[in-house]
């Protein structure tokens, strides 16, 4: 919206002005998605104010996302946590006696406490979809908390941590987040009830909007005192009313209170709480064999129960819910529903069984589109391919019962998974877990320094259907992002490629909360704040002003597949500026643009706009024409130009577009949209017609290198477009090249190649792949089997990779010859230079030193030691130093090779060490860390000289959570990580700290420092 006074006018006046975006044709897109025929009118109206002055504003073209064509790839998902949104129920907000104390009054310190639940709903949901919130910010799925009932009571938490004692400190931790159930096949209270979820889910569909479910696979909720009182499972202490009813400032730590008030040998764990069959459990509960905390498939998350997954023995219903059916008078119902499941799907009755039951009530009930799946590494796959199998079952069986209300007949069910982690790399979450996307945790640090790189590598899930991942900024478990910079923060979001989830508040700059209380324990919980509705009472608030901008970039990533869902094009880097085409079944779309411009801006379009093309620059509402390959517009204060089609004319585009290709024929789809037929020329010759989607053939019989050049052309009453795309062919025999100089603080380097085609992934070896060779001077190189196509590489060695973990390969093009050099990736010219080079550069040694001379592209090699008589060698030759040297004394050695033209000479010093002691590692486990190991390498020698095999060698336990470690003899310098087999110091990708030779050392608090 913008307005402008216009003086001396004194009739009323309304203009209205007709702008068309790209026109969309009907047809399901490859990801599940559906798209419309949607041409948007704009109006520009002019009204007399009474003062005189005229005030004109341009409609945003707001429609209902029900009629805007939609894909998953572009989806913006909006992730709100129910409880922390809005409350449109105030009568629920007590529910099963949550902050109530046993006379039934609100417990002194519950309001607005961090763990309690503030009154969030799905009647307040509801009623933001009745505002058109979500719609005006272009959202088109909702993430909401699961919805079951969770555990009545609380958990206690305290300021310091689990072991804090009585301290002022306490608050009560309930399950507001969702993920500590009680009871599946029940929507919780607090949220609403089943109609109310009906409502919401309805009210969304009605609005175009998909409904994503947060499940658990993984565990349920923790005991509580309220529960086990209730339900009468577990024994529970004298006194323990006094404490849970009595002062929340009291409430100790959790670890604390499981001592305390928790009778531990109750025989009523194991017959009238989950069952030893259905859950384990590291609390040391009577009759339940006690499971390690951790996060492997078979631990016990944060000491939460943990659902036997993997389990294939059948099992009855667990003793909980039995008796809690059986006081609701549901029981009969309720196990009519899970045995008409179990046979007519014919599945065993194990424990996964039973929750994929109730989870998938949820969508062949109400009909979500979703799951988000909390902690999917901790679950076996196996268990995951069962889920998503049977959530797919049942949203066909939905669509099928309930045809009216389907949103797209052809789309499929979506599920995300949460690894922690987790970057844009495919793996076997899709192809053995069955996950349509992964959460991508490396997209969170993105900034205008690093946004190019970060697409580039988002923009490989737009070359594989069968590939997504959710990126995000802000989330409840790990970081807000920056609240000075959320303008940046949302343009990086909503323009990035693939699915983007926005955080609930992060378009109103919601702020932390409970900052003081929250430092190193809990600080989750400062995400976690009311969204700040009040803040948006003031139009020129903060919160207002970054909500415009938000809903701008949301509409236009609404409006336009080819945002998320699109091939990326970089077209100029200052302003940073991209293309993203979208020519899918049928379907066309095309955007630029810009980000980081100023002022009058010339942002090239050449490739996506031809000239004499109308365009508008959706952010402003500003319109020109191309010109030259330029579209002219001036740039609004947040610096982003996003421009789309301001016309009917028609588009035309080939798919592929120009590549090089190496078999004998080429097959290309011809596009045409806004006109019946198009027309085709190759290499300049006669113009031949064609229709939409029709497909010709290139290339055969043509040599190596022919280059084919199409140009394809439409023409409709509002104008004609052309496009000129070009193919190589190229040898299918080529052998590709790449080679490594090792960084500083690398080992001896391996490298890992891989290819993905359609889901599928074609390895050279195995992580961590082959062996390179040295070239001498650092350098390493490896030549590709022949033909191996579309390479990725990745350099590893056993503690560092490049690019980072979870971040996708370089791109070695078919036949080309790379480099990676001080951080570059690029084209690499061989010379062949003479290069002498040795196994071991200065260091000390003791008693005496073996060395391997190596010399490359010569004629003549020799060494000389200490200045001495220079000795001819041969490339490979060893020769050893220091044995009847005197400790302290140094010793160098010169090396020069030569071809008769130029020559290489070099020098290293060694210096000979008495015999030392060991040293000695100390580790201060840093809370929450399970079982300490410590992993000891050396990698300055190959192969890499290791203590024991990753995850290392167990450390011996001081007291006070202090442990040690003192290497074998025979090591010197050394590098240590330390892990639990979940968390590892320093993190992954890292080097490990250094270890020298008989020191000692100790990490204390983040701190690496001598002990």
């Amino acid at each position: 919206m913008k307005s402008k006074k216009i003086q001396n006018i004194v009739a009323s006046v309304i203009f209205f002005a007709t702008l068309f975006s790209t026109t969309m044709v009907s047809a399901s897109t490859g990801d599940g998605g559906k798209s419309t025929n949607n041409s948007t009118q704009n109006i520009l109206k002019v009204n007399i104010n009474n003062d005189g002055s005229v005030k004109y504003s341009e409609s945003s073209a707001k429609s209902s996302n029900s009629k805007k064509p939609f894909a998953w790839k572009n989806a913006t998902v909006y992730f709100e946590l129910t409880d922390r949104f809005n409350n449109g129920d105030t009568s629920n907000d007590h529910s099963y006696g949550r902050g109530l104390d046993q006379n039934g009054n609100v417990q002194a310190g519950y309001t607005n406490n961090p763990g309690a639940f503030q009154g969030g709903d799905l009647k307040g949901l509801t009623q933001k979809l009745n505002d058109g919130y979500f719609t005006n910010l272009g959202v088109n799925a909702i993430w909401i908390t699961a919805p079951y009932e969770q555990i009545h009571g609380f958990t206690s938490g305290n300021d310091d941590g689990g072991n804090a004692e009585n301290n002022g400190k306490g608050f009560p931790y309930y399950s507001y987040h969702g993920y500590w159930a009680l009871d599946y096949s029940n929507i919780d209270a607090n949220m609403g009830t089943v109609d109310d979820f009906k409502t919401f889910v309805d009210t969304a569909h009605s609005k175009g909007i998909r409904v994503v479910m947060d499940i658990v696979l993984n565990h349920v909720g923790y005991t509580t005192m309220k529960d086990a009182n209730e339900y009468g499972f577990g024994g529970l202490a004298s006194g323990w009313g006094k404490y849970y009813y009595g002062s929340l400032k009291d409430l100790v730590g959790g670890a604390v209170e499981a001592k305390k008030y928790y009778n531990l040998d109750d025989s009523k764990w194991s017959t009238k709480w989950w069952g030893t069959d259905f859950v384990r459990s590291s609390a040391g509960y009577a009759g339940y064999p006690k499971a390690s905390e951790g996060a492997g498939w078979t631990d016990c998350l944060a000491g939460l129960p943990d659902i036997k997954t993997e389990s294939t023995t059948e099992v009855g219903l667990p003793p909980l819910l039995e008796n809690k059916w059986k006081k609701e008078g549901r029981y009969d119902k309720e196990m009519a529903s899970l045995n008409s499941f179990f046979e007519k799907r014919n599945l065993k009755r194990t424990p996964r069984n039973y929750v994929i039951k109730w989870l998938t009530d949820y969508i062949r009930n109400y009909g979500i589109d979703g799951f988000r799946c909390d902690t999917a590494n901790q679950v076996d796959l196996d268990s995951w391919a069962a889920l998503n199998k049977e959530a797919r079952v049942a949203f066909d069986e939905y669509k099928s019962n309930n045809p009216d209300k389907v949103l797209d007949p052809n789309a499929e069910f979506w599920t995300v998974g949460e690894s922690w982690g987790h970057g844009v790399n495919k793996d076997a979450f899709y192809t053995q877990g069955g996950f349509s996307s992964m959460i991508n945790f490396t997209f969170k640090d993105v900034s205008t320094s690093n946004i190019k790189a970060k697409y580039d590598t988002l923009s490989k899930v737009n070359d594989d259907d069968n590939f997504d991942v959710l990126s995000y900024i802000s989330s409840h478990d790990d970081k807000l992002y920056n609240r000075d910079n959320l303008i940046n923060g949302g343009t990086s979001l909503l323009l990035a490629p693939g699915t983007v989830q926005i955080f609930y508040g992060d378009e109103t700059a919601r702020p932390l909360g409970w900052t003081d209380r929250f430092s190193s324990n809990y600080t989750d919980q400062t995400y976690r704040t009311f969204m700040n509705w009040s803040d948006l009472n003031n139009s020129n608030s903060k919160a207002s002003t970054i909500l415009t901008h938000w809903q701008k970039l949301g509409q236009f990533r609404a409006n336009h597949l080819a945002v998320g869902s699109g091939t990326n094009i970089d077209l100029s880097s200052n302003p940073y500026t991209f293309g993203r085409t979208y020519n899918k079944d049928g379907v066309s779309d095309k955007v630029v643009c810009a980000i980081g411009a100023s002022g009058d801006t010339n942002v090239t379009v050449s490739s996506i706009f031809s000239d004499g093309s109308k365009v508008r620059d959706a952010y402003t509402g500003a319109m020109t024409t191309v010109s030259n390959g330029k579209a002219v517009f001036t740039a609004d204060k947040n610096g982003v130009i996003l421009i789309e089609k301001a016309d009917n004319s028609p588009d035309v585009s080939i798919h592929p577009g120009s590549k090089k290709y190496y078999e004998d024929t080429l097959k290309l789809s011809l596009n045409v949209s806004g006109a019946d037929t198009g027309t085709y020329s190759i290499n300049g010759e006669v113009e031949k017609a064609f229709k939409n989607r029709d497909v010709i053939t290139i290339g055969k019989d043509l040599p190596y290198e022919s280059v084919t050049t199409i140009t394809v052309k439409a023409l409709n009453s509002d104008g004609s477009a052309t496009q000129t795309y070009t193919y190589t062919k190229k040898d299918p025999n080529f052998i590709s090249n790449v080679y490594f100089k090792k960084p500083g603080n690398f080992g001896t380097p391996k490298v890992y190649i891989y290819s993905e085609s359609d889901g599928i992934i074609k390895e050279v070896a195995k992580w961590p792949g082959v062996e390179m060779k040295s070239e001498g001077n650092d350098l390493y190189s490896y030549s590709l089997p022949k033909a191996f196509s579309d390479a990725k590489v990745i350099f590893n060695d056993a503690n560092n990779q490049i690019p980072g973990s979870g971040q996708t390969g370089f791109s070695l093009e078919n036949g080309s010859t790379m480099i990676y050099d001080n951080g570059e990736w690029k084209n690499y010219v061989i010379e062949n230079n003479p290069q002498a080079s040795i196994s071991k550069e200065s260091c000390d040694f003791t008693d005496s030193l073996s060395l391997t001379l190596g010399a490359k592209n010569s004629t003549s090699s020799t060494y000389s030691i200490d200045g001495g008589i220079e000795v001819n060698y041969n490339d490979g030759d060893v020769i050893t130093i220091g044995k009847d040297a005197l400790v302290d004394d140094k010793i160098t050695i010169t090396l020069k090779v030569t071809d008769g033209k130029k020559s290489d000479i070099k020098s290293y010093t060694y210096t000979k060490k008495g015999e030392t002691k060991a040293a000695t590692v100390y580790c201060r486990k840093p809370q929450g860390w399970g079982t300490l190991k410590l992993y000891i390498y050396d990698d300055t020698q190959s192969p890499v000289k290791e203590v024991a095999k990753w995850p290392g060698v167990e450390m011996k336990s001081e007291g006070n959570n202090l442990y040690s470690y003192t290497l074998p003899d025979g090591w010197e310098d050394a590098y240590v990580i330390f892990t639990d087999g979940k968390n590892q110091v320093p993190g992954s990708g890292q080097r490990g700290y250094k270890l020298s030779t008989g020191s000692k050392m100790i990490y204390d608090n983040g701190t690496w420092k001598v002990y």
